[in-house]
Parts: C-alpha cells; structure tokens; sequence
C-alpha cells in the first residue's frame, strides 16, 4: 500500500463515505516535518461540532419582518422547569427479562457474562434475578 496526498475537500468527501482518512497534524507551534504526528481525521474531528448558517428571514423569526410582536415568554419558576424536565424524561421502567431463559441457561453452563451478553443486560442484573429466583424457590 501507498500513501497519497489529497486536499481537504477531498478528504471530506471519502470521510462522509466512511473511509478512514490519515493526516499529519502539527503537535507544536514550530513549523516542519518533525513537528507533526500521524492521526486520522475522524479522530481529530472526535467531539468536533459543527455549524452552518440558517437564514433567519425564512421562518419570520424577526419581528421586523412578520409585522407581529413577539409575546414575551412565560415567566417560570425553577421547580415549574424541573416538573417540565421531568414530563419530558422518558420513563425509567424496568426491562422485561425472561427469568426462565436466564435461568435455563445457568442450568446449562453458561456464565452471568455470557448470559448478560446475550441478553443485553448488566452481569449485576443477572446475578440478582438469579438470586432472586433462588430464594423464591426456597
């Protein structure tokens, strides 16, 4: 393999693809080949936001232009915007796990991580409807 040297449109354009594009980045102030360490693009970019510009005139933001006078928003209190957050949080509920598979597989050797790696629960979780299943039967 080789390594060729493209312009940033370019690489923009394989990354958008998913292509994992290697670059050079500088790791100092000094100019210079021995001042700049190999990288990916998507790395460099991790955590990276990104921003355009929006017209604003499109959705009549400005009240210059609609001709209307915005009304002022509500005043709120801090626990009226806390029972607003909380409305809007989904709903911690507990998953529905079939205790019969789970225990089934225990039976036939399987460990709490391969058993919470099949299904996509915590090896905590496991354990517990384990024993809870245990001390019922008792």
């Amino acid at each position: 393999m080789f390594v060729k040297q493209i312009d940033m449109a370019k690489a923009l354009e394989l990354a958008a693809k998913g292509m994992e594009i290697k670059v050079l980045a500088p790791i100092g102030q000094e100019d210079g080949w021995e001042n700049l360490a190999p990288d990916t693009l998507q790395h460099m970019l991790e955590g990276v936001m990104f921003f355009r510009q929006e017209p604003a005139l499109e959705k009549e933001i400005l009240p210059a232009v609609s001709g209307e006078e915005p009304e002022p928003p509500a005043e709120k209190s801090l626990s009226d915007l806390t029972k607003e957050l909380k409305q809007a949080r989904p709903q911690k509920g507990k998953l529905d796990v079939d205790i019969g598979k789970m225990k089934a597989l225990r039976e036939a050797g399987w460990s709490y991580a391969k058993i919470a790696d099949e299904m996509r629960i915590s090896v905590g979780s496991v354990h517990n409807h384990l024993k809870q299943v245990g001390e019922e039967a008792k």
